[in-house]
This record gives structure tokens, sequence and C-alpha cells, in this order.
């Protein structure tokens, strides 16, 4: 019985916060907390975050990395309903500076002002991640696929 409660316990407090959403509302800023990529390959790709997410005007969204010391090929792509911006942030914390200060971000994974984007394939660390941001006066629908090679 008691082995049945520790294992609840430790079932709560340590999987279920990966799948809660951490919102900032003082900066209109949401990050998605995700367990590691879906298993779905396709030449050698793997599927880390495809999600379509609506973002109101100027909020930003972060869809990031978790696995410290280790570079990862990857290769993205955005299709929405309004003009966003998509960089390839170097960490969550230069996420968190956009639009207060500099941040880092990888130029040659990221677009500013586009409806649609591909990315070619780039080699960034894996704690590094996806920021996207609404430029629109209104709410746009996007959807992301973010793939990395194995």
């Amino acid at each position: 019985m008691i082995q049945v409660l520790i294992f609840a316990l430790v079932t709560v407090f340590f999987l279920l916060p990966s799948c809660i959403n951490v919102v900032t509302p003082e900066q209109g800023i949401a990050t998605q907390k995700k367990p590691e990529a879906t298993r779905t390959q396709q030449d050698n790709w793997v599927t880390w975050f495809d999600e379509t997410m609506v973002l109101t005007p100027g909020q930003g969204r972060y869809l990031g990395g978790t696995v410290y010391g280790y570079i990862r090929n990857i290769q993205y792509s955005v299709d929405s309903t309004g003009k966003v911006d998509s960089y390839w942030v170097k960490t969550e914390a230069d996420f968190k500076l956009m639009g207060k200060d500099q941040f880092s971000y990888y130029p040659q994974c990221s677009s500013e002002s586009v409806v649609q984007y591909k990315s070619l394939e780039c080699k960034v660390p894996g704690d590094s991640g996806l920021a996207i941001v609404n430029k629109e006066s209104e709410d746009v629908r996007v959807k992301v696929l973010v793939r990395y090679k194995q």
C-alpha cells in the first residue's frame, strides 16, 4: 500500500508538470514544457514539436530544448494566418529578453514577418529553442513543425 502511494506521489510531482503550460501574463509569453520527441520518423527525421497555436497581437511562444551539451540538426516550418517572426534562440532566457533587450539567436535558422517559412537544416545546441512572435494587430493561428535528425 505504501509503495502504491509513493508511486502515485512520484507520478504527480514528476510527470504532471511536463504537461503544464506556464504563462507569464505581464509579457504575454507562453512557455510549453513538453516530453521529448514524438517518435515518428521520416528520412531519419524525428518530430520534436507539431503544434497549432493561436497567438494574440504581440504575443510570443517558446518551444524549447531540454538536452544540454548536445548539438542537434534541426529543421522547422511555420504556416500562419498572419505575419510572425520565428527566431531560433540560444536559450529560453534569450526568448524572455525579446522586445526588452538584446537577445541571442541563430540568424541562419530565423525569419521575420513571414506567413510561411521552412528553415534550412541547422546545427544548434539541444537546449536552444524556437520563438514565434505574432507581428499582427489581430490574433494569428500558427502551425509549427520542428524536427531533428537522429
